[in-house]
């Protein structure tokens, strides 16, 4: 699913900047931060194939459960309401708005389909 989550996020990142409005935090880094964690969520795959031989399903792995990337995202808010250098923060709270956005595409599927089959 790289092809739908790295786009996502480059949306996501490209929408959010402007409303930003910090001039520490510049685009390019901003935008980097927003899309390595909307693909975040799927480097368990490298743990998928080379340690588990594909046993799990890999949505059943930490890096899969949103209460994470919740707790990343609250973790950035707290970091950001506490940090005087604010910079930092915001980058961490769009890598974990973008992991939370990963979750969210991934569950739509689940739930459109799971919906259509009890029809």
């Amino acid at each position: 699913m790289l092809i739908a989550h790295l786009p996502a996020g480059y949306i996501v990142s490209v929408l959010t900047y402007p409303l930003l409005r910090m001039p520490q935090v510049d685009g390019k880094t901003y935008l980097r931060c927003g899309m390595f964690g909307a693909v975040a969520p799927d480097l368990d795959m490298i743990y998928f194939y080379l340690v588990d031989g594909g046993r799990h399903p890999h949505h059943s792995y930490f890096s899969h459960f949103p209460l994470t990337w919740l707790l990343l995202a609250l973790a950035a808010g707290v970091y950001y309401r506490c940090s005087a250098n604010r910079r930092l923060p915001v980058l961490a709270l769009v890598f974990a708005g973008n992991g939370l956005l990963h979750m969210v595409l991934d569950y739509l599927p689940a739930i459109f389909i799971g919906w259509r089959r009890s029809c």
